[in-house]
C-alpha cells in the first residue's frame, strides 16, 4: 500500500505544549502529542516525529508537558515523567537550510519537570518544584538550583537571557528572577502582583538591532483571569530589579467591546511587533509600484501603524468579533509613558463555534516560506549591476545570489529610495562562479565553471532554472560575465501618427583569458526570447590578468544614442602594463560571425596594479600594492 496521509495527532493541553521558532533563517512548529513530539515548518508540513517511549526507557505511557526549542543551536528540549530528553540537529545546517532531523544526545535526570526555557547562550532551566539552571560543558551539569513552594508551570527568559520570570498553576504572584551582582551562579527575584490568577505571561521581542544590549527595556505581558492584560518594565532603565505597571488594557472600559462576566474572560493575545513588521514590509515589497490601488494604501496604512504603534494586542470574543489595541511609546531610550490605543474592530472576524480556539495559548508569527532571508544569507563578495540600473545582482561567498530591483516608489508628495529583493538563490543550489542581472531584470545568469544557466524569479521571489546557453566550451573558463543591451530607434504606429521609440537589443558577454576568448550570445526575438551564440571572438593575444565591465555599480550613464560603438567591458595586461577599453558597434548585429569587438582606448599603468574598477561614464579606480 501507498503512504497517502500522516495524521500526528492532537495536541496537549499545557501551556508549553506548542513552540514556534526562528533558526537560522527557517521557522519550525513544534508541539506534543501524547508521548511524541511532532516537528513542522512554517507550512505545518511534519519534518520528523520524536517517538519518546524508546528514548526515555520509561515503562509507562507518559505525557508530554513541555517542549523548547533553542534559538541559539537547534537543540530541543522534551519533558518525561522522570527525564528531560534533549534532541540536537543530526547535522549543523548550512546558512539558511532547513534541519531535516534530530537525534537524543542528552537525557537529564530529573523528575516530574513541567516547564524548560533556553537562554541565549544554551543554557537551559528546567521547572518543577525545582528551578533549574543546566550548562553544557562536556557533560550537562547543574550551575543553580532553587527549591519553589508550588511546581513552577511556565518559565521565560527575556530576548537578552537578564532575567526570566517564573509562575505557578493558579497563581497570583509572578516572580522575576535577576543574576545577583556578586555572583554569576545566583538568582534573586522579586514578586509582580495581580488581584486574580495570572494564566499566561510572555516578554516583549527586541524591535530594533539599532538599541545597545546595556539600553534594551525588558517589558512584560501578564493575562490574569480577570480578563485584564497587564504590561510591566522597569522603574530605571540600570535597574531591572523592580518593575511596575506601565500601561493595562481592559477591554471593559472601551465601548466597542463586549462586557465579560466574571466566569467568562476572553484572554488577551500580543502579536510579534517583529513578525507582523516583516510580514507588512514583504507584502508592500510586492506592490510597491501599485501607488494608487486600494490594496497599496491599505498596506501604506500598515507600514504607518507598524512606525507608530509597532506593539500590538488582540482580543477574540464570544461573537467572534475582534478588538485590536496599540501601545506607543512602548520600551523607548529614553522612557515615555505608554499610550493605549484602540487600532481596529472587525465584527464576525471568526464563527461563534470558532472563537473557542482563542481561549488557548496562541503563537502568531509570519510565514518566512515566503519571504526568507530579506538579503543575503551569506558575506557579500561581488555585486553585479545590470547596465540600465534596473537591478543589480549580489553573491555571497557562500555561493547564494540575490536578485535586487531598484525602485524610487512615490507616498503621496513623499519620494523614497526603495531596494526590494525579487528572486534568490539558496546557498549549495550551484556551485557559483559568476553572476551577471539579466534581460528585463526579473532574471539573472550563473556560471558554475561547465554551463552559464539562466534563472527566472516569479512573484513569489522563487527562482527556476530556464535554460542553458548554447554552444559554450567549458574547456574556456570564465572570468567576467555580463549582460548589456545596445539600444535602437524604432517606428511605433499610434493614434497620433507615426512616433518614435527606444527598443533594446539584448546579449550575454562571457570572457576568457584562455586565447582572449570572448563568447556573446544574443537574445532570438524571433524564437521566443531564445538566446543563439552570435560570435565567438579572440582579441588580440596578450596575458590578461584582469576583465571588469565598464558601467558598473557607480551610477553609471549609457552613451547616447547617436554614439555609433559602446563601451561593455575592459582588461588589464600586467605584461604589457595597460588597461584596455574594448567597444562593439550599435550594427554589430548585422556582422554575426565576423569580428565585431575593437579596442576603443589603451590606458598605461604601473606594474603593482592590484586591481581596477570602472564608475560613472567609464572613470576609472586603481588600486596598487604597496
Amino acid at each position: 500500500m501507498l503512504l497517502q496521509q500522516v495524521c500526528p495527532g492532537k495536541t496537549c493541553a499545557s501551556l508549553q505544549s506548542i513552540h514556534s521558532v526562528s533558526y537560522e533563517s527557517r521557522r519550525y512548529v513544534l508541539y506534543a502529542a501524547t508521548d511524541s513530539v511532532v516537528i513542522c515548518d512554517a507550512s505545518f508540513k511534519p519534518i520528523q516525529i520524536l517517538f519518546l517511549q524508546g528514548d526515555s526507557k520509561e515503562e509507562q505511557n507518559q505525557v508530554v508537558s513541555a517542549l523548547v526549542m533553542s534559538e541559539y543551536d537547534g537543540k530541543i528540549a522534551v519533558t518525561t515523567n522522570h527525564h528531560v530528553l534533549i534532541y540536537a540537529p543530526s547535522k549543523p545546517p548550512a546558512s539558511g537550510e532547513k534541519i531535516k532531523s534530530w537525534v537524543l544526545c542528552a537525557t537529564l535526570e530529573c523528575k516530574h519537570v513541567t516547564s524548560l526555557a533556553w537562554r541565549n547562550d544554551g543554557h537551559l532551566l528546567t521547572g518543577s518544584c525545582h528551578l533549574t539552571l543546566w550548562c553544557q560543558s562536556g557533560m550537562w551539569t547543574k550551575l543553580w538550583e532553587k527549591r519553589q513552594g508550588a511546581s513552577v508551570d511556565l518559565i521565560q527568559f527575556t530576548p537578552d537571557g537578564k532575567l526570566f520570570a517564573s509562575m505557578a498553576k493558579n497563581d497570583r504572584l509572578v516572580k522575576v528572577w535577576y543574576q545577583q551582582e556578586d555572583s554569576t551562579t545566583d538568582f534573586g527575584f522579586f514578586y509582580l502582583p495581580h488581584p486574580r490568577a495570572v494564566s499566561n505571561f510572555s516578554w516583549r521581542k527586541e524591535k530594533t538591532n539599532s538599541a545597545s544590549r546595556d539600553s534594551h527595556i525588558n517589558v512584560l505581558f501578564t493575562m490574569a483571569r480577570d480578563g485584564i492584560c497587564r504590561i510591566w518594565s522597569p522603574l530605571m532603565l540600570l535597574q531591572p530589579e523592580s518593575m511596575s505597571i506601565c500601561a493595562i488594557i481592559d477591554p471593559n472600559q472601551w465601548l466597542v467591546s463586549q462586557q465579560q462576566s466574571s466566569n467568562t474572560q476572553y484572554p488577551i493575545h500580543a502579536l510579534d511587533g517583529m513578525e507582523f513588521a516583516m510580514a507588512v514590509e514583504y507584502a508592500a515589497s510586492k506592490t510597491v509600484d501599485k501607488n494608487n490601488d486600494a490594496n497599496s494604501i491599505r498596506l501604506r496604512k500598515l507600514k504607518d501603524l507598524v512606525r507608530d504603534t509597532s506593539d500590538l494586542f488582540f482580543q477574540i470574543q464570544g461573537d467572534g468579533s475582534m478588538i485590536i489595541w496599540g501601545i506607543q511609546n512602548l520600551g523607548q531610550v529614553p522612557q515615555r509613558l505608554p499610550r493605549v490605543l484602540l487600532v481596529l474592530r472587525i465584527s464576525q472576524s471568526v464563527t461563534p463555534l470558532e472563537s473557542s480556539f482563542f481561549m488557548r495559548n496562541i503563537i502568531a508569527y509570519h510565514d518566512t516560506t515566503l519571504a526568507r532571508s530579506r538579503g543575503q544569507q551569506s558575506r557579500i563578495k561581488d555585486i553585479v549591476k545590470d547596465h540600465r540600473q534596473l537591478c543589480f545582482t549580489s553573491l555571497g561567498d557562500l555561493g547564494d545570489v540575490s536578485l535586487w530591483k531598484l525602485k524610487t516608489p512615490r507616498f503621496g508628495h513623499r519620494v523614497a529610495a526603495g531596494l526590494v529583493e525579487i528572486g534568490s538563490l539558496p546557498i549549495g543550489t550551484r556551485n557559483v562562479q559568476l553572476v551577471t542581472p539579466s534581460w528585463e531584470g526579473g532574471s539573472f545568469m550563473v556560471y558554475d565553471g561547465q554551463q552559464i544557466t539562466l534563472y527566472t524569479a516569479d512573484q513569489d521571489a522563487q527562482c527556476s532554472r530556464t535554460l542553458d546557453l548554447p554552444d559554450y566550451d567549458p574547456n574556456f573558463p570564465l572570468t567576467l560575465l555580463d549582460s548589456f543591451e545596445i539600444p535602437y530607434l524604432v517606428t511605433v504606429d499610434g493614434t497620433a501618427g507615426k512616433t518614435t521609440d527606444v527598443a533594446w537589443r539584448r546579449f550575454i558577454l562571457g570572457f576568457s583569458p584562455k586565447d582572449n576568448t570572448v563568447f556573446t550570445w544574443q537574445r532570438d526575438e524571433s524564437k521566443g526570447g531564445t538566446p543563439i551564440l552570435f560570435s565567438k571572438d579572440n582579441l588580440p593575444l596578450f596575458e590578461t590578468t584582469h576583465a571588469v565591465t565598464v558601467e558598473s555599480f557607480a551610477g553609471t550613464l549609457p552613451k547616447s544614442l547617436h554614439s555609433t560603438h559602446v563601451n561593455v567591458f575592459a582588461t588589464y595586461s600586467k605584461a604589457q602594463a595597460n588597461i584596455s577599453y574594448w567597444e562593439c558597434g550599435h550594427d554589430f548585429h548585422n556582422h554575426q560571425g565576423e569580428r565585431i569587438w575593437q579596442r576603443a582606448e589603451r590606458i598605461p599603468t604601473k606594474e603593482n596594479l592590484k586591481f581596477f574598477q570602472c564608475g560613472a561614464n567609464g572613470k576609472l579606480a586603481l588600486g596598487k600594492s604597496y
